[in-house]
């Protein structure tokens, strides 16, 4: 397990009525080379306590025992149990934000209601010659909005990684963004191989993220991180995969992408069918979902989620950012 920050949650109950939250409060502290101290520690299961853990120079956890501390441990006491009844913090890992886009902060308001989906899609790649400068305060105030929120790992959808010819500079913005806010970030390339199943071509935004699909499967064969298929959730989408291939997009996947044994995760999957969701659990394809944003918002209802299947959970666009919320709508 890695971390960099620890988020903390402080109960403060009345004595004598242990276990319930009267204040909900957080805070986030530097865990790296230090000895963390908790009267409760959640390991999975249930809390135990009091533990120690110890945090290395790169925000491994190393160890954690009863008593591990050294004479020369820099030591973070998050306090003793005899105080539970009266304040206590407990120890709990961040929530991990598996699909994020937080740019699209800078999108707010641009889309009109009643307008199609493509109007969106038009905003976010008009986005692309944004500047350093511009986009940071954005990106910072939703990497705090996922602090505030309890996430502190994202894995960040970035589209706009170029400015004009230099590409990639405007991946250090996002970077350092998260890293302002506190936040854990992996930073997830967009490729693009066509603008729609009939062939057509990308457009020259889209280029920017111009990759053939045949590199795209020799590439997953030796990545050992996650290869991430966005399945758009849009009918008509689906449509034109059927009137083209003869097939819907999730059978492309499991057709295509399964044999190549690549880690894959399926965003979204709101229209996919029971019985290619069973076959993602039967092949290990995890899904991720995003339902504030895509049932919220686009009203795109809620997949057919199949026993066993491996879960994530995302907040896409960002428009309003809970991980508890997502849960509660998915599950």
């Amino acid at each position: 397990m890695c971390f960099l920050e620890v988020y903390l949650a402080t109960y403060s109950g009345a004595s004598g009525v242990s276990g319930i939250p009267m204040k909900l409060e957080y805070q986030v502290l530097n865990a790296r080379n230090r000895i963390i101290k908790a009267a409760l520690v959640w390991n999975g299961k249930e809390f135990d306590g009091p533990l120690e853990i110890h945090v290395d120079l790169h925000g491994i956890i190393t160890k954690v025992g009863k008593s591990i501390a050294k004479t020369d441990d820099v030591i973070v006491d998050l306090g003793n149990k005899a105080a539970v009844t009266q304040r206590f913090l407990a120890l709990l890992p961040g929530f991990i934000n598996a699909h994020s886009r937080a740019f699209h902060k800078q999108m707010r308001g641009r889309s009109q209601i009643g307008a199609p989906e493509g109007k969106w899609s038009h905003d976010m790649y008009s986005m692309i010659m944004i500047s350093y400068i511009s986009i940071q305060p954005y990106l910072l105030e939703t990497f705090k909005e996922m602090i505030s929120a309890g996430i502190t790992t994202v894995g960040e959808f970035y589209y706009i990684h170029h400015q004009g010819t230099d590409r990639f500079k405007l991946d250090k913005v996002v970077m350092d963004a998260a890293k302002d806010a506190g936040v854990r970030i992996v930073l997830i390339d967009t490729l693009y191989y066509r603008g729609g199943f009939d062939n057509q071509l990308l457009t020259n935004a889209q280029k920017k993220f111009l990759c053939h699909f045949e590199d795209f499967v020799k590439m997953s064969i030796f990545l050992t991180t996650a290869v991430i298929i966005h399945k758009k959730l849009l009918l008509q989408e689906i449509k034109d995969c059927q009137d083209i291939n003869k097939c819907r997009p999730s059978d492309l996947l499991l057709n295509y992408m399964v044999p190549t044994n690549a880690n894959i995760i399926a965003v979204h999957c709101s229209f996919t069918t029971s019985n290619n969701m069973k076959a993602f659990v039967r092949s290990s394809v995890s899904v991720c979902l995003t339902e504030v944003n895509y049932l919220g918002y686009l009203g795109n209802g809620i997949p057919n989620i199949a026993d066993d299947s491996k879960i994530c959970i995302g907040t896409d666009c960002n428009n309003r950012i809970s991980i508890l919320e997502e849960f509660t709508i998915s599950m």
